[in-house]
């Protein structure tokens, strides 16, 4: 499939867009002041942590399995680039992004911040978004993505 290149695209010839947006909601949710706790349970620092700490095993796993030093910040392949379908390729096609928003959702529930929480979810979004177009860009480049699209989901391992 030929990508028209006659016009620029806002999100740059990279994705330097999607990254510069990510860089803003992240300091967002670390810097935006957090309101409460209201009234802090215990059971939600205990699931708050899990989550947190599963998040960091598949965002690792992610990273581990792209290679350290071939691992970039922009969602357009590299020209050198090999598809990853196995690790933690094996049970969501974007384990980084995953990884990214349960390690926001779990601090939230672990410190029990409205404002994280909902930044969590705008996370979540922001990263279905993103990997929508970084899956145009992995079509383009592996005549075998669609039939790893076909086995494996998205982004939630096994629902979405």
């Amino acid at each position: 499939m030929a990508v028209d290149t006659s016009k620029p695209r806002p999100e740059g010839p990279k994705g330097e867009g999607w990254v510069w947006t990510q860089l803003v909601l992240i300091c967002a949710y670390l810097f935006l002041p957090p309101m409460g706790p209201f009234r802090v349970y215990e059971v939600f620092r205990g699931f708050g942590a899990l989550i947190l700490g599963g998040g960091a095993l598949f965002s690792l796993g992610g990273l581990q399995g792209l290679g350290w030093t071939k691992t970039r910040v922009f969602p357009k392949p590299m020209p050198n680039a090999q598809l990853v379908t196995e690790g933690a390729y094996q049970f969501c096609r974007h384990p980084i992004y995953f990884g990214l928003i349960l390690m926001a959702l779990g601090w939230a529930l672990y410190h029990q911040y409205p404002t994280q929480l909902a930044l969590s979810a705008v996370l979540g979004v922001f990263f279905n978004l993103k990997s929508l177009r970084e899956e145009k860009w992995l079509v383009e480049k592996f005549p075998d993505y669609a039939a790893y699209q076909a086995r494996v989901k998205r982004l939630v391992p096994g629902l979405f």
